[in-house]
């Protein structure tokens, strides 16, 4: 075997078990979750949805040779690269979700930073809320009065 084969089997195969983790807690945030209420418990689905779906495609990249630049937080470049390779057709569902998962990790993660009077806390949380009742049959409150 050689040490490129050992690092993609072994190497690759611990970060999986990374991105496997962070969907696995970001989803058991969602499934804790009460309400839509708490900026913390969106901002933690939303973050370790985000890490595990970023690390899984940067693993899908390295496993098909790619040489390709993946030091990114563009989910849309990462598709790129991978889309080269693939035809991957998703829903338009699915291509909200990664929308609000690449705004997440590149904008609303860092806005808390930012000292501005117009600056909340909630925009992942309206964003996440719009897409859930737009693409459900349920209605999400975002009042909470």
């Amino acid at each position: 075997m050689t040490d490129k084969e050992l690092w993609k089997n072994f190497n690759l195969g611990t970060e999986l078990d990374i991105s496997g983790t962070f969907i696995f807690n970001g989803l058991d945030t969602f499934n804790k979750m009460k309400n839509f209420y708490y900026e913390d418990e969106i901002f933690e689905f939303l973050y370790n949805i985000s890490v595990g779906v970023e690390r899984l495609l940067k693993i899908i990249i390295l496993l098909n040779d790619n040489s390709s630049n993946i030091k990114t937080h563009n989910y849309e470049k990462l598709f790129e690269i991978i889309r080269l390779k693939y035809e991957i057709n998703f829903e338009k569902i699915h291509n909200q979700f990664i929308k609000i998962l690449n705004s997440f990790y590149n904008k609303y993660r860092y806005d808390r930073f930012n000292f501005s009077a117009d600056n909340k806390y909630n925009k992942e949380k309206e964003e996440l809320v719009c897409f859930f009742n737009k693409n459900t049959t349920m209605t999400i409150k975002n009042d909470f009065k």
